[in-house]
């Protein structure tokens, strides 16, 4: 309801995420990681997120040490299948 009167009057919607904020999505393909992974990090405290209530995305905050630390994640881990690889595994994290 509320999406077709936004349309109806060309109203749009209301910008939630920073301008610096990245989505899951986003990190997952900076990484060459799936979601999962990005997930695992979430879940672990291991990047900083923000949702607004559960069910809703999450919005990540990097900063250049964090960056740093994923990437040599990434790099040594066994389990994270890194590239095109990763698509068809599903990835995972060590």
């Amino acid at each position: 309801m509320i999406q077709w009167i936004r349309k109806c009057h060309q109203i749009p919607s209301a910008v939630l995420k920073k301008p610096e904020e990245l989505t899951v999505l986003q990190v997952a393909q900076q990484f060459g990681t799936s979601d999962n992974v990005v997930y695992y990090w979430i879940e672990r405290g291991l990047i900083h997120a923000r949702r607004l209530n559960a069910g809703m995305p999450y919005w990540i905050t990097l900063d250049e040490t964090v960056e740093q630390k994923l990437q040599d994640w990434v790099r040594h881990s066994t389990r994270i299948h890194k590239g095109k690889a990763l698509e068809a595994t599903g990835g995972g994290a060590s």
